[in-house]
């Protein structure tokens, strides 16, 4: 019974979760914000996009923060006996949710256009796993090259670095998606340890 109710919890967090998660990039109102804030400020050019790019980023994970940590609050505020479980999954979700803009930064711009070239490229690669290169129906093979060169035709093939394949980049994907989960997992671990409670922010330690 206990494992039923312990299920239950879990996928009842994971919608609430998922929730704000889809308000959170409701029609980009965070970058909306940011680009209102730039036009406000009157940046020298080269900080516009640093800027942008970090308070869209703060402006969505602290709203994804704010209302992930809501249930546990609340479970905390009426002793709940799953506290502990509530609040390894907001860790476990939210440290995921940074490893996944992480590997986005790092796969742009360490294996796109490094490893492969396509010349329709999709939004955000490492979002789109498998659509990383087309043979278009096998009219327009993949070719393997020993550097990928950008910036060509959409007449021309789609590029990939010798040695390397779709095969093996979606080992390389699964690998960051594998580590990534294993480092949340770990984080939400060490942040709430079996046996020991833990107090949440502006509360004494317990």
């Amino acid at each position: 019974m206990t494992v039923v109710k312990n299920t239950v919890r879990i996928a009842a967090y994971g919608m609430w979760f998922c929730a704000w998660l889809l308000l959170s990039c409701l029609k980009g109102w965070p970058l909306l914000l940011a680009n209102w804030l730039v036009r406000e400020i009157h940046p020298p050019w080269f900080f516009q996009i640093p800027i942008k790019m970090t308070v869209a980023l703060g402006v969505w994970f602290g709203f994804l923060f704010l209302f992930s940590c809501l249930p546990v609050w609340w479970m905390r505020r009426r002793h709940s006996p799953a506290l502990r479980l509530i609040a390894r999954c907001a860790t476990f979700l939210l440290a995921m949710l940074l490893c996944t803009v992480f590997c986005t930064i790092l796969w742009q711009n360490f294996v796109t256009d490094k490893l492969y070239n396509c010349t329709d490229p999709a939004w955000l690669d490492f979002l789109s796993p498998g659509d990383w290169v087309h043979d278009w129906d096998h009219h327009h093979p993949i070719a393997v090259v020993a550097k990928v060169v950008t910036g060509r035709s959409m007449e021309e093939p789609d590029e990939i670095k010798a040695g390397w394949s779709v095969t093996r980049l979606w080992w390389l994907w699964c690998s960051w998606v594998a580590a990534s989960m294993l480092a949340s997992y770990l984080v939400s671990r060490w942040l709430w340890p079996p046996g020991r409670p833990r107090s949440l922010p502006g509360e004494p330690a317990t």
